[in-house]
């Protein structure tokens, strides 16, 4: 790096970090964020020696089963980004519900 740029962390400073599809993401990463979500959003730039602390909430969605992300994530990181899990189901598998679904997307988009 030859200059200072700011990085993630420091853009979502007081708000949210979302990360999708977070089966995906390679063993480095999931390293690296896990030493920023154990120091409370903290970090050093690559290369740099100063700490930058930061605080930030991490949002992580994928469409892979808890099964799928136990063989795919580490223990430590999964455990780390499971403090609230919501499991919502496949509209396949609600179709009784679309109707009212596009019924309040309707009213929304109207608005």
């Amino acid at each position: 790096a030859f200059k200072d740029e700011t990085g993630l962390f420091e853009k979502a400073a007081d708000d949210c970090v979302f990360l999708d599809e977070i089966h995906w993401l390679d063993p480095q990463a999931e390293g690296l964020l896990l030493v920023a979500l154990q120091r409370n959003g903290g970090f050093r730039r690559l290369g740099g020696d100063k700490h930058i602390p930061t605080k930030f909430r991490l949002i992580a969605a994928t469409n892979q089963p808890r099964s799928v992300l136990r063989d795919s994530l580490t223990p430590d990181f999964l455990d780390r980004i499971s403090d609230l899990v919501i499991e919502l189901p496949e509209l396949r598998d609600c179709r009784e519900d679309l109707g009212e679904i596009w019924k309040s997307v309707g009213r929304r988009a109207c608005v």
